[in-house]
């Protein structure tokens, strides 16, 4: 036996904590097995490239999930190859890993694999409670190429398992019993967003004998997943098993027509048989099928225990689904008599045989008792004992297109239509022009003797119409109708393929609550009247959390409450949306609001995103505050948004909008980055906040491949929401550490690199024109990998994209107690652009109208250079490169300019003061000052002579700027010079050293020295020309004092005479008027 988990290399126990890092290390030839090992060692004289353990080939862990969930344990880079666990070799029936095994006692584990294609042998689980998740279908691959005759994975009895987020497919192979998902009865396996699919390059006559998925009494189901491109050489694609084998209370007939249990025929059992659900949701079956006309694309044997539900389902170019129904015991007092339910399904163009002529009996679903080796039905009267058996329904479906020999769409047997076990509802059947002769369903019944079915056309069923073009393709909101939850979801679920478009108008504000509207063929338009003033909006009904999540949520594990996007358009669909709001979830997810790949299209006109939180203003209980999906991803088609709005909103690891385009992963032939295409119209993305600031990532919009076209948009961050997630970050940082006791980090200077963005791209291509903007970014505004930005015209503008927060103060001296802050300043971070990038733009869009001169403020990073054995997934060789008005730019960063330098003598006589005064001298890299002595370093013929360079740079003194003894402000600092360097009294020339030593600023010259003879003399004859010429001034002025005071003194005397004139002119005046009085009155006497 084995006795403990030994491991070939590294055996780990967590138990009180540490840290472990494995950071590119290599391990071979390690064997560890435990001392009375019985197995087979395969090693014997050979050099072997192995590592053997007992339960871990490689590496063992062993101890508490607590600590595993603390990410104590990293992998970094790591290979592993050909390594063995030893068990398997033995004793098969013990748990092992053949690379790596994890022993951990109790709780939910989980495995996130990162962007790649992984090479995995089989993996395989026991009594656990795992979720793996990748990174996406298109970015994250598992095969099994190593050992294509074992299945990927094995999900073994007592396991509860997640697989998310991958591209699942399987070599060529002839193994009849190895699925690509193997699952043991009794357990829960759920898949979310995934391909699986044969290898998509795979020969002709490649054999794959066994299917995509087995199951076995299992509960789960498989969320937003395609199959796709896969030929069956034997047996189904899925096969969903719940025989008899699983069932002690399963019957057989007696001899009297009388019920029998198998195994106790005097037994009835106390308790039904465990009932189980498992759901296929939103899943695509798309150009896949069996080998021959008798076997099912889908075989489902299921009990009355036994729930199967298809929703959202299409099923297109495939064969059929085969239900057998088998009869056990269930007491209906205790327990309802469970259902396979299709809702909402879809089957176009199914029955052929892939590489084949043939059709299958029936296109579409085959319904039946479920038949034996001796080909006897399971059917007798249930009148003497309690024995049912589970029916069908078949709701809001759509057959169109199908082929069959038997029945192009459905084929039934007798017996169960006439008891009613099968039901339809709401379900059409379109030929479109079709010249079939076959009918569209018939029932049958079984000839023993033929070994075959004899079937009978039907005209009708009950619940099934045929579809005409004059169907209602218009659904029109107003204010008399109303609008129940999921409405428009079943409006668009049951469009018809070839349908040229439908309509959903709005004639007044209401709120949609809905699963999820997707279009994969039609063109659907959602628009509100122009004369309606309320809002239409739009938010995701969350779906139901079924019994088996039930484990998870006891160690609350992540369950995501929205099985599909909003809005998802996919294959050729179209969907127009004008007019309408946009609500994000209430609670976090992993889905996209809206959802574009494929060749589809959406175009959005004056749409407004919002966070829920809007919404709900006022609520005692407010939703989560931090997003984890995107309002938008496109995975390919063609978007378009015009006049659209982006409110604030913060996320977690996303972003607003999100591209995700890469070339390798089910691509086609002769992909290009740039095939599809997002462009924005007069769009506005405002307060775009991603709280844990990863590297790297956009905010607002974050773009891998495509093509990116912004017009006339503005991309602005709210300053004030900005500062209020700096506070939460800041108090959780403070909250973690709260219990550390460190010393306190020596404050370091300000530096102006950045790896943040607002719009981060890359690979693919960004085109910016009409004026838009991108302002008080303060992250950064755009980030370059491996990618092209084109700036149109002029009129684009970065501005003010700095954050004055970040520019923290710094002491200069040690015994500061204040520290110097400097702001405003002219530092940006505009563009940070990594290898394999180019820029294309004019000079203008810089300039922050003048403000910033010639500063560009764009940032050559390391991004995507090669680094020496380091596994890398984008390598570049050449770094950023700038092109139209920007190619002739001394740096592309910034470029300081210095305009006046003066000096004085320092207090200490040892050398000089000197102040230097110009623009941009921005705190920012490796900015150096140069002072040189002035001296003649060239001959007459203007070649450089190479002694006098040397005996110049004896007398120069070149330091960072950062080394200044006064730095306040971006127009002028000091520094100071050495007698001993630069002699005492000689002139000098100062410039500055910027651009990696590659580039120089303006040259100054500065002469503070002794004044020579001629200067003395100059100055002896102009200071006595200036006194000649004061004393020339005096005497001036002492004359023409003396005349002023002449000139009045005659003034004064006029003045006096003509004031005695006056005088005696008044008497004689008035002697003359009494002389005339005095004879006047004479007369009168």
């Amino acid at each position: 036996e084995i006795f403990e988990s030994s491991s070939g290399v590294i055996h780990l126990q967590y138990y009180t904590g540490g840290t472990v890092t494995l950071d590119q290390c290599q391990f071979r030839y390690n064997i560890v097995v435990t001392y009375n090992y019985q197995g087979y060692k395969p090693f014997s004289g050979a050099i072997f490239d192995n590592n053997i353990g007992d339960c871990g080939g490689a590496v063992t862990i062993s101890g508490t999930r607590t600590l595993l969930q603390e990410e104590r344990l990293r992998f970094i880079r790591c290979f592993f190859e050909n390594n063995r666990a030893g068990s398997i070799i033995f004793y098969y029936y013990m748990p092992y890993g053949s690379d790596i095994y994890f022993y951990i006692y109790a709780g939910h584990k989980e495995i996130i694999v990162l962007k790649g294609q992984f090479e995995e042998p089989m993996l395989c689980t026991g009594n656990v409670l795992l979720t793996i998740s990748g990174q996406g279908h298109h970015a994250t691959s598992i095969c099994n190429t190593m050992q294509s005759e074992n299945s990927i994975v094995w999900v073994q009895q007592g396991s509860n398992v997640i697989i998310q987020d991958f591209y699942l497919f399987r070599y060529s192979m002839i193994s009849t019993n190895a699925y690509l998902i193997d699952c043991d009865p009794d357990c829960t396996v759920i898949i979310k967003r995934c391909v699986l699919c044969n290898d998509q390059k795979a020969n002709p006559g490649d054999k794959f004998n066994t299917g995509i998925l087995n199951l076995c009494q299992n509960q789960g189901g498989i969320y937003n997943c395609i199959f796709l491109n896969s030929h069956i050489t034997s047996g189904p694609l899925i096969w969903i098993k719940c025989a008899l084998d699983y069932f002690d209370q399963d019957l057989h007939e007696s001899a009297n027509s009388t019920c029998k249990f198998q195994f106790d025929a005097g037994y009835i059992p106390e308790n039904n048989p465990t009932q189980a659900l498992f759901e296929f949701y939103n899943v695509t079956f798309r150009n896949v099928s069996t080998v021959d006309s008798t076997t099912p694309l889908i075989n489902i044997s299921s009990t009355p225990s036994t729930c199967i539900k298809f929703e959202f389902c299409l099923f297109e170019e495939t064969t059929g689904i085969l239900i057998q129904l088998n009869r056990s015991y269930i007491n209906t007092e205790e327990d309802n008599i469970k259902q396979i339910k299709f809702n909402h399904c879809t089957w176009i163009q199914n029955g052929k045989i892939m590489n084949s002529t043939d059709i299958q009996e029936a296109g579409a679903l085959t319904v039946q008792y479920i038949y034996y080796q001796n080909y006897t039905p399971d059917q007798f009267s249930d009148i003497d004992c309690m024995i049912k058996i589970g029916n069908v329904i078949v709701e809001n479906c759509i057959f169109s297109d199908n082929e069959g020999s038997k029945a192009n769409d459905i084929l039934i047997e007798k017996g169960l239509l006439d008891e009613q076990l099968i039901t339809f509802y709401n379900c059409f059947i379109g030929k479109l022009g079709s010249s079939l002769t076959v009918p569209n369903f018939s029932t049958f019944i079984y000839d023993k003797n033929l070994v075959d079915i004899i079937p009978t056309q039907l005209s009708s069923i009950k619940g099934i119409s045929e579809y005409t073009s004059s169907q209602n393709r218009n659904k029109i909101i107003n204010p008399s109708s109303t609008l129940a939850k999921g409405e428009l979801t079943q409006f668009v679920s049951m469009m018809i393929k070839y349908d040229p478009g439908y309509n959903i108008q709005f004639q007044e504000g209401i709120t949609a609550e809905e699963t999820t509207l997707n279009v994969k063929y039609n063109k659907l338009s959602i628009f509100k009247d122009d004369s309606v003033q309320e809002e239409v909006i739009f938010l995701v009904k969350e779906t139901p959390i079924y019994s088996y999540y039930a484990p998870y949520q006891q160690y609350n594990a992540f369950i995501d409450p929205y099985s599909s996007p909003l809005i998802a358009v996919e294959q050729s669909g179209e969907i127009f949306m004008k007019s309408i709001v946009i609500l994000h979830f209430y609670e976090k997810s992993l889905n996209s609001v809206i959802h574009v790949k494929d060749e589809a299209k959406f175009n959005g006109i004056q749409l407004i995103f919002r966070p829920i939180v809007e919404q709900l203003a006022g609520m005692a209980t407010l939703p989560t505050t931090e997003q984890t999906s995107p309002y938008l991803l496109c995975l390919g088609g063609f978007t378009i948004l015009e006049q659209c709005q982006f409110l604030p909103t913060n996320f977690e690891n996303s972003a607003a909008i999100r591209t995700m385009y890469e070339i390798g992963i089910n691509s086609k032939e002769g992909a290009q980055y740039d095939d599809y295409n997002l462009t924005l119209k007069e769009c506005q993305l405002i307060g775009m906040n991603i709280i844990d600031e990863a590297e790297n990532t956009g905010s607002a919009i974050d773009a891998y491949g495509m093509k990116i076209t912004l017009d006339a948009c503005i991309f602005d961050m709210n300053t004030q929401q900005s500062n209020m997630m700096k506070n939460k970050i800041n108090q959780q940082d403070l909250q973690m550490n709260e219990d550390e006791q460190t010393q306190p980090e020596e404050h370091l200077i300000p530096t102006c690199g950045w790896n943040t963005a607002y719009i981060k791209q890359n690979i693919g291509s960004l085109i910016l024109s009409k004026g838009t903007q991108l302002t008080n970014l303060n992250q950064g505004a755009i980030s370059l990998l491996g990618s092209t930005l084109t700036i149109i015209d002029a009129d684009v503008q970065f501005l003010n994209n700095i954050d004055n927060y970040q520019l923290q103060g710094f002491n200069r001296n040690e015994d500061e107690d204040q520290p110097v802050v400097m702001k405003p300043t002219l530092l940006r971070r505009n563009i940070a652009c990594g290898y394999g990038s180019r820029i294309t733009s004019p000079i203008e869009s810089f300039s922050e109208n003048g403000l910033q001169e010639d500063s560009l403020w764009i940032l050559k990073t390391d991004k995507g250079k090669k680094i020496e054995d380091d596994q890398q997934d984008n390598v570049y060789e050449i770094e950023c490169q700038l092109a139209g008005g920007l190619q002739n730019v001394k740096s592309p960063l910034f470029i300081p300019h210095i305009d006046e330098a003066s000096g004085i003598i320092r207090k200490d006589k040892l050398g000089l003061d000197i102040t230097i005064i110009g623009r941009h001298l921005v705190r920012c890299g490796a900015v150096k000052y140069k002072v040189c002595e002035k001296i003649k370093i060239t001959n007459d013929d203007g070649q450089e002579i190479e002694e006098k360079i040397k005996e110049r740079e004896l007398h120069c003194q070149t330091d960072l700027m950062e080394n200044a003894i006064q730095w306040d402000n971006e127009t002028q600092f000091t520094i100071l010079t050495q007698y001993k360097t630069i002699r005492k009294w000689k002139s000098m020339e100062i410039w500055l050293i910027f651009a990696d030593e590659s580039q120089i600023s303006e040259i100054l010259s500065l002469s503070i020295g002794k004044l020579s003879t001629s200067a003395i003399i100059i100055i002896v004859v102009i200071s006595v020309v200036a006194i000649i010429v004061v004393v020339a001034i005096l005497i001036a002025l002492l004359i023409y004092g003396y005349k002023q005071k002449n000139k009045i003194y005659a003034m004064r005397q006029l003045e006096e005479q003509i004031d005695n004139q006056s005088n005696n002119t008044h008497l004689q005046e008035l002697d003359r008027q009494q002389n005339l009085l005095f004879m006047q009155s004479s007369q009168y006497e």
